[in-house]
Parts: structure tokens; C-alpha cells; sequence
């Protein structure tokens, strides 16, 4: 698994887009049986798929890498965000976007771009927890940190 992690760094680098798709996602799914590659390859690996999917083509299938846990809950709060960003990116609203937002609940990641898709999403869907969603999002920029100004200002 470790190999073929580093394998699609590379592939990646060298610009071989669907060698370092079909080799990341061949990472993944071994991962999901092998608790036991390296820390932060993996977390380099999880890097990958979002790059990689800025060529269209190869999208779908990168959404995929993210759809299932991986051995022992391993960089789970990471894999379901970053399961959201990139469903969302790519599929906007749809089912696949709406899956991976109704797997998080009812603790989603509190950060202001998941907040907003969770909102967008499920008011577009008239989803039951559209609602619970606005107010989610009323509450995180009501409790958001007063931010620092420079000196003199």
C-alpha cells in the first residue's frame, strides 16, 4: 500500500493523471482492509483525489476513494470531509453530496464551507434539516472569534 501511495505521488507529478487515479484509489481500497501503511503517506495520499479531479473525466472516480471508512476509522473526520468538499464540487447537490452531508449528522464538521453546503443542500432538497442547518450556520459566524487587527488601526 505504502508503494503504491508513493507510485501515485509520482504518477501525479509527472502529469500521468489516470495512472495516479487507478493507482490512489487502488491504495485506498487495500487501506480499507490494512490498517498498517504509513501515517503520513497515507495522509499525503488523501492530498491526491481532489487534484486529481480537477480533470473532469476522472472526477467521478475520485469521489469514490472517499465513499468507505478505511481499516481501523483511520483519518475518518478527514475522509468524510473531505468526502463532502469534493461530492459537492463535482456533483453539487446531488444524492451522492447528500449522503455524504447525512453522514456526518448530527455533528457536522464545524467549519464555514461544509456549514454552507450543509444549508445550501438541504434547503435546495427541502430536506428536514434544512432548517436546524441555517441555524447551525447562524450560530457558528454568531460564536465566531473576534478576528485580530493590526496595531494602530
Amino acid at each position: 500500500i505504502d508503494a503504491t501511495a508513493i507510485v501515485a505521488r509520482l504518477a501525479y507529478r509527472q502529469g500521468n493523471m489516470p495512472l495516479a487515479a487507478q493507482l490512489v484509489s487502488s491504495a485506498f481500497a487495500a487501506y480499507r482492509h490494512n490498517a498498517w501503511p504509513n501515517v503520513e503517506l497515507m495522509r499525503r495520499a488523501i492530498e491526491l483525489p481532489p487534484l486529481i479531479a480537477k480533470m473532469r473525466p476522472l472526477a467521478p472516480a475520485m469521489t469514490t476513494t472517499f465513499d468507505q471508512p478505511w481499516s481501523a476509522g483511520q483519518w475518518e473526520e478527514e475522509r468524510r470531509l473531505r468526502r463532502i468538499l469534493l461530492d459537492h464540487e463535482i456533483f453539487g447537490c446531488a444524492a451522492s453530496t447528500m449522503s455524504a452531508l447525512h453522514a456526518v449528522e448530527p455533528w457536522p464538521p464545524w467549519r464555514e464551507d461544509v456549514l454552507r453546503i450543509r444549508r445550501d443542500c438541504y434547503a435546495a432538497a427541502h430536506d428536514s434539516r434544512a432548517e436546524k442547518a441555517q441555524q447551525d450556520l447562524i450560530d457558528f459566524f454568531t460564536n465566531e472569534p473576534a478576528k485580530l487587527l493590526p496595531p494602530n488601526h
